[in-house]
């Protein structure tokens, strides 16, 4: 999987694991780009489906396969890639998710045109839901955005055209439980600008296996918020509204895992460091009726929306 550097090469790395019935749209995605100058890493994360075999199907010289021989996880597969990468540019695709046909010639066309200290280009997609589409994203930020990211995770890592250089010390966490896109672009915005492109560039398809996604998973979902507080905790305390958001999190999936006990704590704590904000003494108050009460209201809010 090594290979010599071609500088006007873009690296796509797609990890999957058992996700054979739709790993063939997002090949066929990235084989229809417009921009003809990638390679495709599909790392198989130790699947025990048809991946092998759907990938060989595809005979075309620039997919290049690797397997684990058993599943570590999104984190340390897209760090596999990474590491095998020829290209100057490296960029991802989940496997159950499809590029439109312009998303690399627009990223890379930013990208080369922008000054050095930019490192990231990232878009915005469409995300399916009720059976439409539509733009994920009201809007992004560009330039210094370290702040604007430790507020919130602007960059899907779908979205995000990355030089391979920013790359080279910064990796994803493979300890992360959750959050692994969200915790590399904090440390890359330390280092790096970021330019926004107000245009959708992939399909988000969130409603295939998407009880099995990480974003609907409160144990690892508390697990990275606590990965997340413990990594960046000093940061987070001198922005007091990022830090509350960060502890209402933790609260409302403890109370989402029937804690509502160590739920209302975080509530607390969450309101006392940003008592502008009602939403962590409106859970607290939701969650004295009792776990399924609050899960009840929590789960018909989703649904509203």
């Amino acid at each position: 999987m090594t290979g010599r550097y071609q500088p006007g090469l873009v690296t796509v790395i797609i990890p999957t694991y058992n996700r054979a019935g739709v790993l063939g749209r997002a090949i066929r995605s990235v084989l229809a780009q417009t921009y003809p100058d990638f390679e495709i890493i599909v790392v198989d994360d130790g699947s025990t489906d048809d991946t092998e075999r759907v990938v060989h199907c595809f005979r075309d010289s620039r997919i290049r396969y690797t397997r684990h021989d058993t599943n570590k996880g999104g984190n340390t597969a897209r760090n596999t890639g990474i590491r095998a990468a020829r290209g100057r540019f490296i960029a991802f695709l989940d496997s159950d998710d499809e590029y439109l046909p312009q998303r690399l010639e627009n990223t890379v066309s930013v990208l080369e045109a922008s000054p050095a200290q930019v490192g990231v280009v990232y878009s915005n997609f469409l995300i399916t839901r009720g059976g439409g589409a539509r733009p994920h994203l009201t809007c992004g930020v560009s330039g210094d955005i370290y702040i604007d990211e430790l507020h919130h995770n602007y960059v899907s890592v779908c979205a995000a055209l990355v030089k391979k250089e920013c790359l080279e010390d910064d990796v994803f966490d493979e300890a992360l439980p959750a959050f692994q896109d969200w915790e590399l672009w904090i440390r890359l915005s330390r280092k790096y600008h970021f330019i926004y492109v107000d245009v959708p560039l992939f399909i988000w398809h969130c409603e295939e296996n998407g009880p099995a996604r990480t974003s609907r998973n409160p144990h690892k979902l508390l697990m990275g918020n606590r990965m997340m507080l413990d990594k960046h905790g000093v940061e987070f305390k001198r922005h007091p509204r990022i830090h509350a958001q960060l502890l209402y999190n933790i609260g409302h999936n403890l109370c989402k895992l029937r804690d509502v006990r160590g739920g209302r704590g975080y509530f607390r704590r969450s309101f006392g460091c940003y008592p502008r904000n009602l939403k962590p003494a409106v859970a607290w108050i939701l969650s004295l009726a009792g776990s399924r009460f609050y899960t009840g209201i929590v789960g018909l809010r989703q649904r509203c929306q």
